[in-house]
């Protein structure tokens, strides 16, 4: 149960062993716009130098990340991005970061771009030690996450939580009102005899087929959410604040997936349902919680209709954006087999200095952070941060030329904080032969 571009492709690679595990990257060489020259730093535009010498003095490497809790003075939600879902640097990375902001600035939610319902076999992981996390896990339903590296953080915070005081220990959620059938079965078994066939058709995955059908349904778990919800001592408040989520995420996947007139309509629900999703969850903890994102970096932007504009309008300055990007490398992604597959890209070339990514490798060796807030040391020069540039995206599909990657226009400074990886490897996805 997801948005139906995602549906027929996925639904043949994101299940344990229903794939084989990605073929090995196409040799031959780059494209010839990303083949980079030599003397791409030394070809740049005055704006261009500008942006990279303020970079310069800024930047850090990640190898100590004590330098962000600076920047994130007064923040409670920060989302991680990433340019690509497929590669085992920026998986690490990113896990590294939640380490740091668990550890070091006491973040307790971990709300990753997954189905609602199925993260809670995950959070009773963190919070227990019950059941096995890597089953957990692939029941999230993404090969995205399903990786030996998102596995390995999800048992560093088991570890970190088995000590930590219970106001520090770190919970896990899901903001994504997508692959929701398991939570429409859990809430059939919840609700009266009228609702539960429709539940168990959305389980099934057997849809109304005319527009009036599907808004009876929209209207019917829209009033269940509204009707679920605890009232004041309730003992079984958990568990209803949870039926009511579960029906609101249902509602909002019949919306988005069942009634959008054209994808344009469906992306632009999914990213305000994601924004409300992540929002009803800092408000069902605590006003005081602090939240990690984690998803697609497209999301986290400050720009209109992604969810970050959302939060940012929301929460100001208190939500930051990190956009974790690339220079070259492999990564995978569903190819045009419809299979997962690992593929490779070069760096944008000397022919398109203007890309975000062409600027980040000119700014240091190595893997760096910027803070593009810049703090008492400024803000970064408006001429380029905050102009629309292309930014490359690389979405869960990859089949070159008819789907390469994604260059969105978007202004770089729509992010709150850069993290360059200068060369990528490919994910360890699990469950695959």
């Amino acid at each position: 149960m997801r948005v139906r571009y995602v549906a027929v492709i996925l639904a043949l690679a994101v299940m344990a062993g229903c794939s084989t595990r990605p073929s090995a990257a196409p040799q031959g060489p780059a494209p010839a716009d990303a083949k980079a020259g030599d003397g791409l730093c030394g070809s740049l535009i005055l704006t261009e130098k500008e942006a990279v010498a303020w970079m310069k003095q800024r930047a850090f490497s990640t190898d100590d990340l004590a330098p962000l809790a600076d920047a994130l003075q007064g923040v409670h939600t920060v989302a991680l991005g990433e340019a690509t879902h497929g590669a085992h640097e920026i998986f690490v990375a990113k896990s590294r970061l939640v380490q740091f902001l668990v550890e070091k600035l006491g973040y307790t939610v971990l709300v990753m771009e997954a189905s609602y319902p199925a993260a809670f076999a995950v959070d009773q992981y963190l919070q227990t030690g019950e059941g096995d996390p890597a089953e957990a896990l692939a029941g999230l339903g993404w090969w995205i996450t399903n990786t030996d590296e998102v596995l390995d953080l999800l048992k560093w915070l088991r570890s970190y939580n088995e000590s930590a005081p219970p106001e520090r220990r770190v919970r896990f959620a899901g903001f994504d009102p997508q692959i929701l059938e398991s939570g429409a079965a859990w809430l059939a078994e919840r609700v009266g005899p009228a609702d539960r066939p429709m539940l168990l058709d959305l389980a099934a995955a057997k849809y109304p087929e005319t527009p009036e059908a599907r808004r009876a349904w929209l209207a019917r778990l829209e009033a269940m959410a509204a009707t679920l919800g605890a009232g004041p001592g309730d003992p079984e408040a958990a568990t209803r604040a949870r039926a009511a989520q579960t029906a609101r995420v249902l509602a909002q996947f019949v919306d988005t997936d069942l009634l959008s007139s054209n994808f344009r309509d469906a992306v632009e629900k999914r990213e305000r349902y994601q924004a409300e999703n992540v929002m009803a969850l800092r408000t069902a903890y605590s006003p005081e919680t602090r939240l990690i994102l984690w998803g697609g970096g497209s999301h986290f932007l400050d720009e209109a209709p992604r969810m970050g504009r959302y939060l940012r309008e929301a929460y100001g300055d208190g939500y930051y954006a990190i956009g974790v990007h690339f220079g070259e490398g492999g990564f995978n992604a569903i190819g045009a087999s419809k299979q997962l597959e690992a593929h490779t890209v070069g760096p944008v070339g000397a022919a398109s200095p203007k890309h975000l990514e062409a600027l980040l490798a000119c700014v240091q060796p190595g893997e760096f952070l910027v803070d593009l807030r810049g703090g008492q040391a400024g803000a970064p020069p408006e001429a380029w941060f905050l102009t629309l540039r292309p930014i490359r995206y690389i979405s869960a599909r990859y089949a070159p030329p008819a789907q390469g990657p994604v260059f969105l226009q978007a202004r770089p400074g729509a992010q709150d904080g850069l993290l360059f990886i200068p060369k990528i490897t490919p994910s360890l996805v699990r469950g695959l032969d």
